[in-house]
């Protein structure tokens, strides 16, 4: 043995590398036996230590060069024999860390193995073996780079040198990625807890390793303790903040920080769910400055997707690319005669009347603009759009919006737009000196318009903001903090009223998160009454015109969503106008939604789902609270829809009607607000409010079955369902 080994190293090894690696790859036994010198067994060479070495680095020039690959090994069958000898040999120089010199064992045969296991520049490997490599190697791995981050801080904070770029060679070295790799793995996380795998990942993520984050993601999914009990958490925002610097600065892989950004949020996000970690990610200094992160997102993506807004009307987009888009204004951009500019105090004069020098006459308005430029709705170039203060505010025209296209902001009748010859400069009054301070004018901030840059077709980034913002607004001065500010509802309400099928999933996020603060409200919001309200009206529209299934689904979702909150402002949030009218709307949609299946074909009520029993049951939920204090609910087409609802929710299966979906809890509870409000509305002075009697009404709605509404009622045995047979029993006496 010891003779052919030196002939081995003296003759064999001076050949070229291609021409040893075809030795080996051309015979299984051949390369079996290789790995086998190299863990030592069989070795009858008297320096066992130098012959692995000599073997093991044999194998590191061979992969390092790609004359050995991973699927050379693959094809042979030899994956588990060579990372078990590569595994094996990093830990023959009896070292606790890996040594960085590039021809040292450790180091060579560390590279072999995540060269062996890359595939597609990516390690690869399944549970089985990621659970080997953390028990063989996961703290060799773990100690050497804890080591390498601790020096390196320790040189930072003793010589106060920057030590970034080390920071970052360290995250992705080797060691570091076959690290990240083994940690995707549940099996593996509580292994590399004890050895300090965990706390070497989290400095690693911490780099911005987008590797080391998506390990830290899964961790977080099965073991979220695990991660905050090695701070891991901070290091996930520390990496979610490093990316807004980076984008302020030099401007790096746009996609890189996009994907971390967009696991990071999530990590925050899943860490806030658990009880066990929730405090722990509200409390952490990082906090507010995430916080204002996703609002910078948030500005971004309406400042993104309000652009294509000016560029559509009703849901359908204008084929003239020429016309305006919203927010392309620029704050210094003027008129032609450049006597106006955005933000500039101004007097307009009514275009009914000829322009007049007396300042007292009330046909002229104050106001500062904030459109310069063509429209959509008139032809001509020059339009100003004027955003009106002081004591002329109210007495305009619209709120920055015509025809549905946004073309600057402002509160309802505060908005008007007129012909260049209408509008004067002017020295603005001190009190509009001091609005105009405070206005923004829909110009974003550096922050948002560098977070423009990482918008796509795809707006994950933007849904996982929405979620980080209402996560983070479980802590209660946060929560108040964002309730109190103009900007984020002014965001947040422009992205729910977005007309695009493809943003609907956004959408679902920004009235959710509107209608989690509507549980908060300390006074009546009128703004956020009238979106939601809104939502309702143009969902309901949707849902009776579009066929696209997407966009029906998400639909109902944001109707679920603004119910919600809708039930949450009904008592003691809204006045008796707005209770009227929300009930009024929502009427509306649940006759469409019953009559829809009652009538339509049996395959339409087999498709029916839960997210359809939540539709209902927020609906029913509404009409419940508004029994007393309104009267809309009285309607002969309302009353017919919640007989019809009664029918089809019964449970009995012989009847046409029946859907299989109202077994669900939702659909239960939709059947007994139905059962309330029927209850409630059954008295002779309903039956003259709707013009006609009950027996009519049910006589339309059974058809050619009558006593179908007294058989449901029957087989449902309840209080309510007795005290409705009752009733109509005693009317049509």
């Amino acid at each position: 043995g010891q003779a052919a080994f030196k002939l081995y190293e003296t003759v064999f090894l001076s050949l070229p590398t291609e021409e040893i690696g075809h030795y080996l790859l051309a015979d299984k036994s051949t390369l079996t036996r290789l790995f086998e010198l190299v863990t030592g067994q069989s070795n009858q060479i008297e320096d066992l230590d130098h012959s692995k070495s000599i073997f093991a680095r044999l194998i590191g020039d061979l992969s390092k060069q790609g004359v050995l690959k991973g699927e050379d090994i693959d094809r042979h069958g030899l994956r588990n024999k060579a990372i078990g000898a590569l595994a094996a040999s990093m830990h023959s120089s009896h070292d606790d860390t890996i040594d960085e010199d590039e021809h040292s064992l450790s180091r060579v045969c560390m590279d072999a193995l995540a060269s062996l296991l890359m595939v597609n520049g990516e390690i690869d490997m399944g549970a089985v073996e990621a659970k080997a490599l953390a028990t063989t190697t996961g703290k060799l791995l773990s100690s050497t780079l804890l080591e390498r981050f601790f020096t390196h801080a320790s040189m930072e904070s003793n010589f106060d040198l920057d030590h970034s770029r080390e920071r970052h060679s360290i995250a992705s070295s080797s060691e570091a990625r076959l690290l990240c790799a083994i940690a995707s793995f549940p099996e593996t996380l509580g292994i590399l807890r004890e050895c300090g795998g965990l706390e070497a990942i989290s400095l690693i993520a911490a780099q911005g390793e987008i590797a080391a984050i998506s390990a830290i993601r899964k961790a977080s999914e099965h073991s979220p303790a695990s991660i905050v009990s090695v701070d891991a958490h901070l290091s996930i925002m520390d990496a979610l903040i490093d990316v807004e610097s980076k984008l302020l600065s030099s401007g790096p892989d746009a996609s890189q920080q996009r994907n971390i950004a967009i696991e990071s949020m999530q990590i925050i996000c899943l860490l806030c769910h658990s009880c066990e970690t929730k405090e722990a990610v509200l409390g952490a200094e990082q906090c507010s400055a995430c916080l204002s992160l996703a609002l910078d997102i948030v500005s971004a993506c309406c400042l993104h997707y309000t652009k294509g807004l000016a560029q559509e009307s009703d849901g359908h987009a204008i084929s003239t690319p020429a016309k305006p888009r919203r927010n392309e204004v620029k704050p210094d951009k003027k008129t032609l005669d450049g006597e106006l500019k955005m933000g500039d105090a101004v007097t307009v004069v009514s275009s009914s009347s000829p322009a007049r020098e007396d300042s007292s006459s009330p046909s002229k308005l104050q106001g500062v603009v904030a459109h310069l430029g063509p429209v959509q709705f008139a032809p001509g170039s020059d339009w100003i759009g004027v955003k009106l203060t002081g004591e002329s505010a109210g007495l305009g025209r619209n709120d920055g919006s015509v025809e549905g296209v946004i073309y600057f902001d402002s509160s309802e009748k505060c908005g008007m737009f007129a012909r260049r010859v209408n509008v004067k400069k002017s020295e603005a009054p001190d009190i509009i000196q001091r609005e105009l301070a405070e206005e923004r004018f829909d110009e974003p901030s550096n922050k948002a318009n560098h977070w423009s840059k990482l918008m796509t077709e795809n707006p994950s980034l933007e849904h996982e903001a929405f979620a980080l913002l209402l996560a983070l607004s479980a802590r209660r001065d946060i929560r108040d903090s964002l309730m109190s500010s103009p900007s984020l509802f002014r965001d947040v309400s422009r992205v729910a009223e977005l007309r695009k099928s493809e943003m609907i999933g956004l959408q679902v996020e920004a009235v959710s998160l509107l209608a989690s603060f509507s549980v908060n409200l300390p006074e009546p919001n009128a703004e956020m009454t009238s979106l939601l309200t809104s939502v309702v009206v143009t969902r309901t529209k949707v849902l009776q015109q579009s066929r696209d299934k997407r966009e029906l689904c998400g639909s109902k979702r944001l109707i679920v969503h603004a119910l919600s909150g809708l039930q949450n402002l009904f008592c003691g949030l809204m006045t008796e106008d707005e209770k009227s009218k929300a009930i009024r709307n929502t009427s509306d949609l649940f006759v469409f939604v019953v009559d829809s299946l009652y009538i339509g074909s049996k395959s339409k009520r087999m498709a029916a789902s839960s997210l359809d029993g939540e539709v209902f049951f927020h609906l029913t939920s509404l009409f419940v609270m508004g029994l007393g204090c309104s009267k809309e609910l009285i309607h002969t087409k309302t009353v017919a829809s919640l007989m019809r609802y009664i029918m089809m929710a019964s449970g009995l299966t012989s009847l046409d009607c029946f859907v299989p979906a109202s077994a669900e809890e939702h659909w239960i509870g939709a059947l007994g607000h139905c059962l309330v409000c029927l209850t409630y509305i059954l008295s002779e002075s309903a039956q003259q409010q709707m013009g006609t009697t009950f027996d009519c009404v049910l006589a339309t709605v059974e058809g050619t079955m009558p006593g179908k509404l007294k058989l449901c009622l029957e087989s449902l045995s309840s209080v309510a369902a007795r005290q409705i047979i009752s009733k109509l029993e005693r009317l049509r006496g």
